[in-house]
């Protein structure tokens, strides 16, 4: 900028992109860059090759990991069973001392279990 007159040096720059069309279009139609012949050459047909190509894998895992992240399966139980149950336990997070577990010996035997 112009300290005296206060416009700009230069030509106007509209939404952050250059200033010359022809750039942007290359810029655009630009495609993955993908490593010579002779390197692949060199990965693939000498130990070397392949021992730092296995080096540059696992440093991509350590340092560049794939996030798996598996979805939780909620099911809604329909409600309370009707009849109490041989063993029931209540389990409490914040206060594990809480937690209860209720034996109902004559449950299982009705229940036909040992």
């Amino acid at each position: 900028m112009d300290p005296v007159s206060g416009e700009p040096d230069g030509p106007e720059v509209d939404d952050g992109g250059t200033v010359d069309p022809d750039l942007d279009a290359a810029l655009d139609d630009r495609s993955e860059i993908l490593p010579s012949s002779g390197v692949q050459k060199f990965r693939r047909n000498t130990a070397v090759g392949a021992v730092l190509n296995g080096m540059a894998l696992g440093l991509r895992d350590v340092f560049d990991p794939v996030v798996r992240e598996e979805p939780p399966i909620v099911q809604d139980a329909p409600g309370e069973p009707h009849e109490p149950r041989h063993v029931d336990a209540h389990l409490d997070p914040d206060d594990p001392a809480a937690s209860s577990v209720t034996v109902r010996p004559w449950r299982a035997a009705a229940n036909g279990a040992t």
